[in-house]
């Protein structure tokens, strides 16, 4: 049996072909991140990290990443989150903070503000206001 040879409309260009497999792996990405964020909204747990890296998004638009260590189950873990910071993230680096990590996905999410706070529904006591107080400064 030899290759499978499919054949197109001559009006369909390899351009056309490569933007909708471009529009799908976005779409893919999309439904990804979104079934992270129900993940860490259903099986979060509070937990203290260290920011230890900053990776920066290509070509320096949207928001970037932490790389972050922290220790659950006895178990020393590295890994990456989100943030919707945009600007001065190198100030977080080295700096513990509080975040929700999801063990069922290995999911993580720093909490460095209370718009963080709020969009995971996590009340925000005296002690977490002090601790986000201490870190933005």
């Amino acid at each position: 049996m030899g290759p499978i040879k499919i054949n197109l409309p001559m009006h369909v260009s390899k351009t056309s072909i490569l933007a909708i497999i471009a529009i799908l792996l976005i779409v893919l990405v999309f439904i990804l991140r979104n079934g992270d964020e129900a993940d860490i909204k259903k099986n979060g747990v509070l937990i203290n990290v260290k920011i230890t890296d900053i990776l920066f998004p290509s070509k320096g638009a949207g928001s970037f990443n932490y790389r972050c260590s922290f220790i659950y189950g006895g178990e020393q873990k590295t890994l990456i989150s989100p943030t919707s910071l945009k600007e001065h993230g190198r100030r977080y680096v080295d700096k513990l903070c509080p975040a929700l990590y999801s063990p069922i996905k290995n999911n993580l999410r720093v909490l460095l503000g209370p718009e963080d706070f709020e969009e995971y529904n996590i009340p925000l006591t005296d002690s977490l206001i002090e601790v986000i107080n201490r870190i933005n400064n």
